[in-house]
């Protein structure tokens, strides 16, 4: 909606649905917006969260994920495929930035400039 040439934004909303998983779980989120066109609807963007279940404030099993249908068996393998990956993703960058902690600042100005230490 706009409102005197600003634009007035209305927040998402957003809905989980918890099913029996185990904890922790990857849930997939795929918010819409209003386009400007009445009755048009507009893709913004996707994400994963990261859904924990809690028993007295702290991280708890719940029942094991089944895997009933083929398209439910790739989502699981797409889901651990994603963990893996951002697991080792994770590490590789700490690796990575670490190297940094040694250098001077001028060492760090010449790999600003684009000139190898």
């Amino acid at each position: 909606m706009v409102d005197g040439g600003c634009a007035t934004l209305r927040p998402a909303r957003l809905l989980l649905l918890v099913s029996s998983l185990c904890s922790p779980v990857l849930a997939g989120c795929s918010p819409g917006g209003n386009a400007f066109q009445p009755g048009a609807v507009r893709h913004t963007n996707s994400c994963h969260l990261t859904v924990v279940a809690l028993k007295d404030g702290k991280p708890a099993q719940v029942p094991r994920l089944i895997c009933r249908t083929r398209e439910d068996k790739m989502r699981y393998i797409q889901a651990k495929m994603r963990r893996e990956l951002g697991l080792k993703y994770r590490e590789e960058t700490s690796k990575f930035l670490q190297q940094f902690d040694g250098m001077d600042d001028a060492e760090l100005d010449a790999l600003i400039e684009g000139n190898s230490v």
